[in-house]
């Protein structure tokens, strides 16, 4: 629409002008100069790059000395300012506020950090696990990468309100059988029943409208957004009205800065994700996923890679998201983490289900001993006892 508009400013069309070599060096400078992934950046860097085109133009000549001068600014960009104009003066001024101030790993939770704050909804439960529903059933789940079997006819049963522990060896299938469940990737067959519905048709975006959230293995955030616009960015539905509100405000900003809170991120809401530690990172995509507001959360290796107080921060979290109605399924190979924290685990081995039961049973169990414990473990546990 702008390219017809100023063809008509111009009064001609010059279409070799127009994608020359010139134009898109210019159009990729602004966006590097001013900054990119911001709203003004690209704004900032076409009022500074115009003017100098119109200096090479007048008084040097243009031609080659407009791609001499436009090649050596453009390597000059790379190499002394990468990010820009806008995030080196944020960057500097994010430094000179936080001159002498020791970086947080979150507050330690307390009492001022519970869920009761969060949502109405939010009330302690107390099931008797013998008689708990299933909320998640996964029946005869079957996923082939060519001649490679990753899920083979798998089979398990979440309960509700459980803290369900996913195990097995490195290929078992247990992040294969968490992008089928989420719709990541798209089953060859078998059935996925949540709160007894069947789901394994429905899209991704479905599926966590229906209250099935999900953390991944290596974090995804939105690396140039701020911790609170991450959490803010996932929400439980949509409606033409939120197009119209700003992008963090309201009750939903309210909300986020709670769940911030409870994860211990919040004197991090307005840092970038991306200068985040790994363990951080893993805190606020768990607030992203409970902004959600679901009612079964898959973990994909909580305690991977982070710190072992953190370790046992997450265990703490886990359990009081538990208490107040929360079910989980965990994939985890932190055994100790897993069998202090889980009833029922579920042993996959080469996309199977081969064992189901408490921790003591898997514990004991030799088949899960000599596929994936090892005797190691076995005589680790029994010097315990």
């Amino acid at each position: 629409m702008a390219g017809a508009v100023y063809g008509y400013y111009l009064t001609f069309i010059d279409p070799r002008g127009m994608f020359s070599i010139l134009i898109s060096v210019q159009i990729i400078l602004s966006l590097l100069i001013g900054g990119k992934a911001t709203l003004w950046g690209p704004v900032l860097g076409a009022f500074m790059i115009e003017p100098l085109n119109e200096i090479a133009n007048n008084n040097f000549g243009g031609g080659n000395t407009r791609l001499f001068l436009f090649g050596g600014l453009l390597m000059a960009v790379v190499i002394f300012l990468p990010k820009g104009v806008l995030p080196a003066v944020e960057s500097a001024l994010h430094r000179r506020r936080t001159v002498g101030k020791a970086g947080l790993v979150g507050a330690r939770i307390g009492t001022g950090g519970s869920l009761t704050s969060l949502t109405d909804r939010a009330e302690l439960v107390t099931r008797d696990p013998a008689s708990a529903r299933p909320l998640l059933e996964v029946s005869g789940l079957t996923k082939h990468f060519g001649g490679l079997r990753a899920v083979n006819d798998c089979s398990f049963v979440v309960p509700e309100g459980s803290i369900t522990g996913l195990i097995g060896p490195n290929g078992s299938g247990k992040t294969t059988v968490f992008n089928l469940i989420d719709n990541t990737i798209q089953a060859d067959s078998g059935q996925i029943a949540f709160e007894g519905k069947r789901i394994e048709k429905l899209p991704s975006w479905e599926r966590a409208h229906r209250g099935l959230g999900r953390t991944f293995q290596i974090t995804r955030l939105f690396g140039e957004m701020t911790v609170l616009e991450n959490v803010v960015a996932a929400q439980r539905s949509f409606s033409w009205q939120q197009l119209c509100r700003i992008a963090v405000s309201g009750p939903e900003a309210k909300a986020a800065e709670e769940l911030l809170e409870f994860v211990g991120m919040r004197d991090f809401r307005d840092q970038k994700a991306h200068a985040l530690s790994f363990g951080q990172q893993k805190l606020v995509e768990l607030a992203q996923i409970l902004m959600l507001d679901p009612k079964l959360i898959l973990l994909d290796e909580p305690a991977g890679g982070i710190n072992p107080v953190l370790i046992e921060r997450m265990g703490e979290m886990i359990r009081e998201l538990n208490s107040y109605g929360r079910t989980f399924l965990i994939v985890e190979h932190n055994m100790p983490f897993v069998l202090d924290l889980c009833d029922p685990i579920h042993v996959l081995s080469r996309g199977s289900t081969m064992a189901t039961g408490t921790p003591e049973q898997i514990q004991t169990d030799p088949a899960v001993i000599d596929a994936y414990l090892g005797d190691d473990f076995q005589l680790e546990q029994g010097a315990v006892t």
